[in-house]
């Protein structure tokens, strides 16, 4: 009976190492998939603000251009004011995508345990 008891006790411990396992493993594909959400989403944040980059640059330009135009009697203030708000709405966009990028870092960092 003792003999039983003990076979017993030996069972019931490894179904519960058997349970830790899998369970360090299913953590351990959670954590690596948060991890590579968050790779992917700093690369789509960094490619977002690369393009923003060089839209705002265009922007600016157009807007100069525009104004020069102005100075001219070549173009009118309306379109002035328009290449303006397209400048600013740019910049906007390029600060939002700033944001992205620092969120999805701030991800990584969380996914991996810095913080």
């Amino acid at each position: 009976f003792g003999q039983r008891r003990e076979r017993g006790r030996i069972q019931t411990q490894r179904s519960a190492i058997r349970r830790v396992d899998q369970q360090a493993i299913a953590q351990a594909d959670r954590i690596a998939a948060e991890v590579r959400d968050a790779e992917s989403a700093i690369a789509r944040a960094y490619e977002r603000f690369q393009t923003l980059e060089q839209e705002v640059a265009l922007a600016v330009q157009l807007e100069e251009s525009e104004r020069r135009r102005f100075e001219l009697g070549e173009g009118t203030l309306l379109i002035v004011n328009l290449r303006e708000q397209s400048t600013v709405e740019a910049r906007l966009r390029l600060v939002d995508a700033k944001l992205d990028y620092q969120r999805a870092l701030v991800q990584l960092r969380y996914a991996t345990g810095e913080i």
